[in-house]
């Protein structure tokens, strides 16, 4: 990657009822009992932090989201993504029930990205015999982009189930072990979805927080024509 791509983005989503994620997710959740589904994301800033040699950052999470996948949505805005790579895990139970849920589930989130303007790419679901995950494999890979080589950095990113799936798509999905210039210069760390105002694509619009596309950024008289213009005046 180079400071001229976009934020690009892997979201692997699973059907709660799988069980296999952090019971700490859980915890403190209140809205947990009305959450279907556990996302997990992963995504990496290319923009080059400093002068010299450039560090670049990998962040992911997961989390607990609604049937709508409002939380994700807002996550998708947050990160500024393009480009996505998505992974819609099948649900347990029987062969007809799992088929049909698993299509609702997957129309859904790419309504999410439709709505967000991303390009989407599929990777066929996992789980059984399909089942690519490595966890070994993604440990030594983030060693290796990790900065000092110190995978122990890596450990909060490891220890969350469905985040190190998404993290090994976007590894697979940005190429970033094809070239050997990416060692040692990536920084992996634990995004907080809480530390951001959540808004969803509509409200990113109605409050023009951005310039739309073929907007210009200044109106009549120099006057701003989004919220992030005219916080920059300062």
């Amino acid at each position: 990657l180079d400071a001229a791509q976009p934020v690009v983005l892997a979201v692997v989503v699973q059907d709660r009822n799988r069980k296999e994620y952090d019971d700490s997710l859980l915890a403190g959740a209140s809205s947990a009992d009305c959450s279907d589904h556990v996302v997990g994301a992963s995504f990496c800033n290319p923009q080059g932090e400093g002068g010299g040699l450039a560090l670049y950052s990998i962040s992911s999470c997961d989390f607990l989201d609604d049937p709508h996948f409002c939380v994700l949505e807002a996550l998708v805005v947050q990160s500024g993504a393009k480009e996505c790579l998505v992974q819609v895990l099948e649900p347990p139970g029987g062969a007809k029930s799992a088929s049909s849920s698993s299509a609702t589930t997957r129309q859904r989130v790419l309504d999410v990205f439709d709505r967000c303007g991303v390009l989407v790419t599929e990777r066929e679901g996992g789980g059984g015999s399909k089942d690519t995950f490595d966890h070994g494999r993604l440990e030594r890979d983030l060693g290796r982009l990790q900065r000092d080589s110190q995978v122990e950095r890596c450990r909060d990113v490891l220890d969350r189930k469905v985040a190190s799936r998404a993290t090994q798509l976007l590894l697979e999905f940005a190429e970033l072990l094809q070239d050997k210039r990416n060692f040692g210069r990536w920084e992996v760390r634990v995004h907080d979805t809480g530390r951001h105002m959540r808004m969803d694509a509509a409200a990113i619009k109605a409050l023009n927080v951005t310039a739309q596309p073929g907007q210009g950024a200044r109106g009549s008289g120099g006057a701003p024509r989004s919220l992030q213009e005219l916080l920059g005046r300062g």
